[in-house]
């Protein structure tokens, strides 16, 4: 996915990490310039620097062996609190690990790798779950309803958007993928095998229909045909359909 604008981002893995002056003075032995030392640890317990090679950005980030396996485990297993408050950091750092391309390794990221080629049911559960809550789909339909009462495009707008996004997170769990980073989710969508059909054209419409009225019930439809996708044996979607199809009545 990288282009001439991507820059270049690298970790290091090791038993201990090397103190900050150490790290700042490998990197410009090997003609980095304009290093820069981020935050002294990350919330996944990284050390990162930053600079310039070859007219190139690059990112480096440390991080112990400790600290990968601890993470790994709260990915794949965790508990539900603490996987929560690192939710959004967590989401980045397993992408990172899934597509990262071993440079020097003694086979630790390989086996992280293939651990994570299996997705986890309760991953999937956890996901799916928190998605298609009826009181946070409630709050969307509420939230529509009172910018179509307002004539409030802007707030329309908003609340558009974030049902969409909430349709293009559901769908990576419902498919079994691992969530990729913010910046390429809504773009890897089109390659998900199970997605309501139409899906980018759908979404178009629901942010630009030229008829403001139509535009939350195009998001509706496509919320509800993502629910259709849920295998109804492992999840209970019937409250929340109900109340999309309420919506879409009221509103038609």
């Amino acid at each position: 996915l990288s282009d001439d604008q991507s820059d270049l981002d690298i970790n290091f893995w090791a038993d201990t990490i090397p103190p900050e002056a150490e790290r700042v003075a490998w990197l410009q032995s090997l003609g980095v310039t304009d290093v820069k030392v981020g935050a002294i640890r990350q919330e996944d317990r990284s050390y990162p620097c930053s600079g310039v090679l070859d007219g190139v950005e690059v990112g480096c980030s440390w991080q112990s062996f400790t600290s990968l396996y601890f993470f790994i485990e709260l990915i794949t297993t965790a508990g539900e609190n603490e996987y929560h408050m690192l939710a959004s950091r967590l989401y980045t750092f397993t992408s990172v690990l899934v597509q990262a391309i071993p440079v020097r390794t003694s086979g630790v990221l390989d086996r992280i790798q293939a651990q994570l080629a299996h997705y986890p049911d309760s991953v999937r559960s956890r996901e799916i779950r928190e998605s298609i809550s009826p009181r946070s789909q409630t709050t969307l339909l509420k939230g529509l309803q009172k910018a179509l009462r307002y004539g409030d495009e802007l707030m329309l707008i908003g609340w558009i958007e974030s049902g969409l996004s909430e349709v293009i997170k559901l769908l990576y769990p419902i498919n079994r993928m691992w969530y990729p980073q913010d910046k390429w989710r809504y773009k890897l969508a089109a390659v998900l095998p199970l997605k309501p059909d139409d899906l980018y054209e759908r979404v178009g419409l629901a942010l630009h229909d030229p008829d403001q009225s139509q535009r939350p019930l195009h998001l509706a439809r496509l919320l509800r045909d993502t629910l259709a996708l849920i295998e109804k044996d492992d999840y209970d979607v019937s409250a929340t359909v109900s109340a999309i199809e309420a919506f879409i009545k009221e509103n038609e």
